[in-house]
Order: C-alpha cells, then sequence, then structure tokens
C-alpha cells in the first residue's frame, strides 16, 4: 500500500511539474535575447485563427514555449557543457590507440 502512494506521489510531481514551469511565465516574463546561447529566443505568438488552421501556430508555439521556460538556458549550458567534457573524454581515448 505504501508502495503505491509512493508511485503516486511521483507520477503527481512528474505531470504537474511542467504545468507549474509553463504558468511561471507571467511571473518570470519573457525574455528576448539568450546570453549563453548569443541567440534571440523564439516569443510565445499571439493566437490567430488563420495560423492555427496552418499549423504555422503550432510550431511558433512549441519554439517558443522550449525557448521562454523556466531555467531552459540552465539546463543548455548544463547539456552544453556535458557535450564538451564527453567530447574530450572520447577524444582523449582515442588517443590511446
Amino acid at each position: 500500500m505504501k508502495r503505491g502512494k509512493i508511485y503516486n506521489i511521483f507520477y503527481l510531481i512528474i505531470f504537474i511539474l511542467p504545468l507549474f514551469l509553463f504558468f511561471l511565465f507571467p511571473i518570470r516574463g519573457v525574455k528576448e535575447k539568450s546570453i549563453t546561447e548569443a541567440r534571440m529566443l523564439e516569443q510565445i505568438p499571439k493566437f490567430q485563427i488563420k495560423n492555427f488552421l496552418s499549423g504555422e501556430y503550432q510550431d511558433r508555439l512549441e519554439k517558443g514555449i522550449s525557448d521562454q521556460l523556466l531555467l531552459s538556458q540552465t539546463m543548455r549550458k548544463q547539456s552544453k557543457r556535458l557535450n564538451t567534457k564527453l567530447n574530450d573524454i572520447s577524444i582523449n581515448f582515442l588517443n590511446l590507440f
């Protein structure tokens, strides 16, 4: 019985966390530029029925959410650092032979 409660809490956290991060947009605000990536961030588009029917709205919304998501720059920075370290390790390993 306890194990089931732990799983329920775990799954609840997994599904609620993305919603929580998404709804923090109004609190944090929308950023226009990424300093770590040196590029302009995609903005959340305004809804227009024409763009919705063509599918353009969904594509831009997906890009905007992924760019504006809370901690997205931190996750990208850590991912870049991990990739660099993995590349260094693989190069050093290949140099052994």
